[in-house]
């Protein structure tokens, strides 16, 4: 064999990167650049939807943290002062801080308003034809329940106060006696 040959059948051969490196294996960079461009699209596509398989998997198992509450629970107690007997024809408004009405209820047969509401500051309005009206303040927390209870008394009743027949009988004081003297 002559050197011509020698060279024509090196160039025009297939080249083997790991012959031309001695013994060390190819690199991960060789790999999928000498890969065809279909192959490394296959491998992407797989792993992706793998990926979105377990992110899947992983949200509906609830190993991810749950959303916080946003909302408390109010709960009143309506009941009469007395007798502590539940009102259940009595009115409960909810309120914002600015008097803006959330919501008016009536209590149940047990004298309870139940009610979820945002996180806040409230003011309750219990109102009764016959009883006297109550306001009360409260604080709703996120995921907490919070408890009230309003006891209302008997609208106290007017007297009827009677005047006498006065007459009233005006003495000079000294002032006018002294005028009265001189003769005015």
């Amino acid at each position: 064999m002559t050197t011509d040959e020698s060279t024509q059948t090196t160039l025009s051969g297939p080249v083997d990167a790991s012959a031309q490196a001695g013994d060390s294996a190819p690199s991960w960079m060789t790999l999928v650049l000498s890969a065809p461009l279909s192959r490394v699209q296959a491998v992407v596509g797989v792993l992706a939807g793998c990926l979105t398989i377990v992110g899947t998997l992983v949200s509906y198992t609830g190993l991810t943290k749950p959303p916080a509450p946003v909302q408390g629970e109010l709960v009143a107690f309506v009941q009469l002062s007395r007798t502590h007997k539940p009102l259940t024809d009595a009115t409960v408004e909810i309120l914002t801080p600015q008097d803006a009405i959330v919501t008016t209820m009536n209590p149940e047969p047990d004298g309870r308003v139940t009610r979820k509401l945002k996180e806040g500051r409230y003011r309750l309005r219990i109102t009764h034809p016959s009883l006297v009206t109550e306001t009360r303040t409260v604080e709703v927390h996120a995921g907490q329940q919070s408890q009230v209870r309003v006891a209302l008394m008997p609208r106290p009743v007017p007297r009827i106060v009677r005047a006498a027949a006065v007459t009233v009988v005006e003495q000079p004081g000294p002032v006018r006696k002294f005028f009265k003297d001189l003769g005015f």
